[in-house]
């Protein structure tokens, strides 16, 4: 199982967790292109 490592601006260190969502695309190499974000599309 891989682990996606979490970081929030101001917040200290790192955090990891597991990871079992399949792939995340990579931008070059091994760095991933992957972002979050605190919002959720809701639909009407």
């Amino acid at each position: 199982m891989k682990t996606v490592k979490i970081t929030i601006p101001g917040g200290g260190d790192a955090k990891s967790f597991p990871w079992s969502y399949g792939a995340v695309a990579l931008k070059t190499g091994d760095d991933p292109n992957a972002s979050v974000s605190p919002f959720q599309v809701a639909g009407d």
